[in-house]
């Protein structure tokens, strides 16, 4: 193998200054390693993909990250280029995706977390399509929560799937179309996307509307219909089950603002603007109605007063169990790092402006916690913590 094809691995350097670290993800399109700039130490994502694969995508990603920097709830890209036979995109290293997370939770988010996810979420919609962006796959796996002083803030991740829906050359919306092929995941698709419609802004809405209330339930209603192999007769059943499964049928057991949600978005325009303000409205009157206080304080939060001293065989609340569950992996795992040749943590400085009153700044072992994880630098608890895997899929 010619040396500008070798296989890039742990510890060598790309972009002159991005340094591979763990290997921490696998995909069709190649490799994610966790990795560090070996000028600031910051330490980031890199994600690996053969020039020779058949449908690149780190190009037309990273050129969707450039047109969202700056946006909120949008990972920072920090480089792209092309080095030694692969298509290199470098960009924020992030936290677990939800999915992983609900999973630690039971299965099942509180209403609290649920409407503190979508505040947020919304917002970072709205933002994307702003610049003229739609994803066209949102789902739990592309939904991750941030590290060290954005702990508490979810974005959304992965990109390959996205597209303009603002022409660039006319500054005009993108033609309706129908007939079109299936792009995105099915268990949240878009009723209109089962149908073949051109995609637009609203089947992200309608999709991020099918995540809460799965966040809520723990399942949907077309779980578990399959068809084999063949994707055509899948893609026909889901429309079928979908367009048969009225609002409020779905959010059975939810608050009503859910149903609204489905409704809204089912009854936007093609090139219609997505209500955001409605649905942002909505939930936020159902988050004052319960008396919840937006404090960043997740169903996978273990605050000070949960620090509590219990026998093992005492009964515990199964938010402290699942998060005390997933506290003691990353412990365990924050013993190691992925550079022992990178400088220590006084290029990486605590935010001095958070205000995010579980958050212990760490000392030495500050940079550490940046890695993928919150724990507090006396071993108390810290907020968002969470298990690791071999498979996350972080960016």
């Amino acid at each position: 193998m010619k040396n500008k094809e070798r296989i890039i691995d742990t510890d060598d350097v790309v972009g002159e200054k991005f340094k591979l670290g763990r290997k921490i993800g696998r995909g069709a399109f190649g490799e994610v390693y966790a990795g560090v700039n070996l000028q600031s130490g910051e330490e980031v994502a890199i994600k690996l993909e053969p020039v020779t694969t058949e449908h690149p995508q780190l190009y037309h990603e990273s050129e969707i990250y450039k047109r969202l920097q700056g946006g909120v709830g949008i990972p920072s890209l920090k480089w792209f280029g092309v080095e030694r036979g692969h298509n290199i995109m470098v960009i924020e290293l992030l936290g677990p995706n939800l999915q992983e997370i609900l999973d630690r939770c039971g299965g099942k988010f509180s209403l609290k977390t649920v409407l503190m996810l979508a505040n947020q979420l919304i917002e970072a919609m709205e933002c994307m399509h702003d610049k003229g962006v739609i994803h066209r796959d949102i789902k739990p796996e592309n939904l991750l929560m941030g590290l060290g002083s954005n702990v508490c803030q979810v974005y959304i991740t992965d990109f390959g799937l996205a597209k303009l829906y603002i022409d660039p050359e006319t500054d005009e919306h993108i033609s309706y179309r129908e007939h079109k092929s299936f792009v995105g995941a099915h268990r949240y698709a878009s009723l209109y996307t089962h149908c073949g419609v051109e995609q637009s802004r609203r089947v992200d809405v309608e999709s991020l509307g099918y995540v809460l209330v799965y966040f809520l339930k723990g399942s949907l209603p077309w779980q578990g219909i399959s068809a084999g192999s063949n994707e055509e007769e899948l893609n026909h059943k889901l429309m079928i089950k979908k367009f048969n499964t009225k609002p409020e049928e779905l959010c059975e057991s939810c608050p009503s603002e859910f149903a609204a949600w489905v409704k809204c978005m089912r009854l936007t325009l093609f090139s219609e603007m997505p209500s955001y303000i409605y649905l942002k409205a909505i939930t936020q009157r159902l988050f004052k109605s319960k008396g919840y206080k937006f404090d960043y304080v997740y169903d996978w939060t273990i605050s000070p007063k949960d620090n509590i001293k219990l026998g093992a065989s005492a009964q515990k609340p199964i938010r402290i169990l699942a998060a005390q569950d997933i506290h003691d992996t990353v412990d365990a795992f924050s013993r190691t790092r992925i550079f022992d040749d990178v400088r220590s943590s006084k290029d990486v400085q605590p935010d001095p402006e958070n205000d995010n009153p579980w958050q212990i700044a760490g000392g030495r072992r500050r940079r550490r916690q940046r890695q993928r994880h919150h724990v507090s630098s006396n071993g108390g608890y810290g907020v968002s913590m969470f298990g690791k895997s071999k498979n996350h899929n972080l960016i």
